[in-house]
């Protein structure tokens, strides 16, 4: 078969592939939980296990999702009481505490510490943030705050529209015209109305950043900010423009018919800039990110002065330290703009994987492997001053806590990769035996993929989710599916999502997607499609997005793993 056909097929199954590999959801198989000492609290043999709090686990058995009941356990695996509010969004999250200031899902809290929301005879639906949910009574929807006390009641405003806070102490509540048009209307914490905004715009901010609403013309491409009374505090005029934050927005102009990127308080007065062809970042520690028409970087102070010069080829925030690039090393600044260190050349920052603690790479030389060469990365890790923790020689890292590392080594035969926890000492405390290990507090996750095809995984989860993509590779190693009987077939994966009808009425079609309802638009979810002969057995099948242009396998075939691919090789 032509390479370009099993691309076109099986990239997105190979992207779904990883996504399985590193995501918790109730349909993966082989869940784990051991502690930093290497001690296995959990077998893997759980459906789920995730991280709820500090000290809580959610634990997912095995079996029909109608009828398991996930249990609770703590870092030392002993099972616990169910944590008051676990049960909101379908005891997936907890709730956060109580809080005067805004305050997002926190898992970093103990289950103790956890607020429970209720309101008599309403079912929570959702987490509005900022303290606010949104909850269900008798068919109609209204908003709480954590106390259970009710800000819209069932019947009142919320039900003409969206409405959802802003602010800890303001709502916006978005309707429609018979026309199509926009109207907002703004409430304060007591859900007295204040006023409503101009109907020329569309409001763009998700919550109020330095008490002003980033808002855009609903007919004209120009941005602008609407403050705390619902009034325009900047009318729209900009080309582009983010939120404000410490005083200060980056928006863009057009400086005589050029485009620039600039820095502005709220007052409109330009601080920084304009700077032609060029773009800057929000403020941040009291520094924003400015890029010149050169694509060098450097960053700017609230008077508008370099902190650092436009000298480097790029600049990246990150938690509490700033990352440039120049002359091919990496330099590490303080979140002050004080340089900290400068790293080897060659070295590069992926992402943080713990408190001040950063994955690496090195792009190592061209290996030798069963499709002929190609580069591979080896990780480390590197702490918030630069000090390299651990050498670039892993092949993967997923988590780092208190000196232990979530490691993995590659096979380069085979391209398998397994994960194992590394300790202080460099020794691994739990082998590479495992498909991920995530580090969270006192404890690790292990997961290992699913080793067998299991009809209760291709069912919808408890969570409303389906990966069906890594479950249809195991059906066909597991089975014979050129020849089975369409009976036998619908035992395995049950009733399809399409029967066929007209000029496809031989064949049946499955959603592979991770929704229940394939989206809209030029972007089509992937479809299994499966065609029957006159004895209703299976004639071929083929999936991907556009079935239809795709074509069909009509001999058993099995996936194999090569070079970072999916291939399709006969049985």
């Amino acid at each position: 078969m032509p390479a370009f056909e099993n691309r076109i097929m099986l990239g997105l199954s190979a992207a779904l592939s990883i996504l399985a590999s590193f995501t918790q959801t109730a349909d993966a198989d082989d869940f784990g939980l051991a502690n930093l000492n290497g001690k296995i609290l959990l077998p893997p043999v759980y459906a789920d296990i995730r991280w709820m709090s500090k000290d809580c686990f959610r634990v997912t058995p095995k079996g029909n999702p109608k009828d398991v009941v996930p249990f609770f356990v703590n870092q030392n695996g002993d099972n616990i009481p169910t944590p008051a509010g676990a049960k909101l969004y379908d005891e997936r999250f907890p709730l956060p505490p109580p809080s005067l200031v805004p305050s997002s899902i926190d898992p970093a809290v103990s289950f103790k510490e956890l607020a429970q929301v209720q309101v008599p005879g309403a079912k929570m639906r959702e987490n509005l943030g900022l303290g606010y949910y949104r909850f269900e009574k008798d068919g109609h929807f209204g908003i709480c705050d954590q106390n259970g006390r009710i800000i819209f009641s069932p019947n009142g405003v919320g039900n003409g529209g969206d409405v959802r806070p802003v602010w800890t102490d303001r709502f916006l509540q978005d309707t429609f015209t018979p026309e199509g048009v926009h109207v907002y209307k703004l409430y304060d914490e007591k859900a007295n109305f204040i006023a409503d905004l101009p109907q020329e715009l569309i409001v763009r901010s998700r919550e109020y950043h330095d008490n002003l609403l980033l808002v855009e013309l609903a007919h004209g491409n120009r941005f602008g900010y609407v403050n705390r009374k619902g009034q325009y505090q900047i009318k729209p005029k900009y080309y582009g423009a983010e939120e404000f934050n410490e005083g200060f927005a980056s928006v863009t102009i057009n400086d005589h018919g050029t485009i620039c990127g600039a820095l502005i308080d709220k007052n409109e007065k330009l601080i920084a800039g304009p700077f032609q062809d060029g773009w800057t970042e929000h403020f941040e520690n009291g520094l924003a990110i400015v890029t010149l028409s050169s694509k060098l970087c450097g960053m700017v102070d609230h008077s508008g002065e370099f902190v650092l010069k436009p000298e480097y080829e790029s600049l990246k925030r990150d938690k509490n330290r700033i990352f440039g690039l120049k002359n091919e090393r990496l330099h590490v600044f303080s979140d002050q703009g004080q340089l900290l260190s400068v790293l080897p050349s060659g070295v590069r920052i992926e992402d943080p994987i713990g408190d001040d603690v950063w994955r690496f790479f090195r792009q190592e030389a061209s290996v030798k492997n069963g499709d002929g060469d190609s580069t591979q990365r080896r990780y480390g890790v590197v702490d918030a001053y630069g000090h390299i923790l651990v050498e670039a020689k892993y092949d993967a890292i997923f988590g780092y806590s208190k000196n232990h590392i979530a490691s993995g080594t590659r096979n380069v035969a085979t391209n398998e990769l397994k994960v194992g926890l590394l300790g202080p000492d460099g020794r691994f405390i739990i082998p590479q035996k495992y498909d991920g290990v995530s580090i969270h507090g006192e404890n690790a996750i292990l997961y290992n993929r699913r080793k067998r095809f299991d009809k209760y995984d291709w069912m919808p989860s408890r969570d409303g989710m389906i990966a069906r993509m890594e479950l249809w590779r195991d059906f066909l190693r597991e089975q014979d599916v050129i020849g089975m009987r369409r009976t036998e077939l619908y035992k395995f994966l049950g009733q399809p999502n399409y029967d066929g009808e007209g000029s496809e009425c031989n064949q049946i079609k499955y959603y592979l997607s991770f929704t229940l309802v394939p989206h809209c638009g030029n972007s089509p979810d992937p479809i299994l499609a499966i065609e029957f002969d006159e004895q209703d057995r299976v004639a071929g099948w083929r999936y991907g997005q556009g079935t239809g242009k795709l074509p069909w396998y009509r001999t058993n075939v099995v996936h194999v793993r090569q070079n970072d691919e999916w291939r399709l090789v006969p049985k």
